[in-house]
């Protein structure tokens, strides 16, 4: 039974007749927008095959300005989960200072990266989260705590004329 008043039903209803509507269009050698004779198998005559690849760019412009923002909020809560998973408390701090602000927090390598690590340039949240890479030599600290870190245990070290 139709029900013309039910949006979903309305919609795929719509969608079905349309693509048939362009079959035979296409069978009939138009072109899908303004319906001129078209010849060999093109969809589009010349000027509408302009405006579709101008209205294709900027349909796939505005899905990757929504894919960025979707793995920007993606790769936080990763992030996020990480960060608690490795510090055992919902709200993560640094070790050292106390700092909590998530901004600012990092994973410290205790004994250093890998080699694998450091060639995949970027930390692994995920692996971290499903428990593929080992977290007891990892611990939560804040950006400043973890370069003196590193400038104590000698990995990074200053000019040898550099005076304090």
């Amino acid at each position: 039974m139709k029900n013309w008043k039910d949006k979903e039903w309305m919609k795929a209803y719509m969608r079905k007749a349309m693509k048939k509507y362009r079959i035979k269009l296409r069978e009939d050698n138009k072109c899908l927008i303004c319906k001129v004779n078209l010849k060999g198998k093109l969809k589009y005559c010349g000027d509408c095959l302009e405006k579709e690849r101008k209205r294709n760019k900027k349909l796939r412009i505005k899905y990757l300005e929504k894919e960025r923002k979707r793995a920007k909020i993606k790769n936080f809560n990763y992030r996020l989960k990480a960060l608690q998973l490795i510090s055992g408390k919902k709200k993560p701090c640094c070790v050292m200072c106390g700092n909590g602000d998530i901004r600012v927090l990092t994973i410290n390598h205790l004994n250093g990266r890998s080699k694998k690590e450091k060639e995949k340039k970027v930390m692994d949240y995920v692996g971290i989260i499903k428990g593929r890479r080992k977290i007891s030599d990892l611990e939560i600290r804040c950006f400043n705590c973890n370069i003196l870190y590193e400038y104590e245990c000698g990995r990074y070290k200053l000019p040898e004329n550099y005076k304090i």
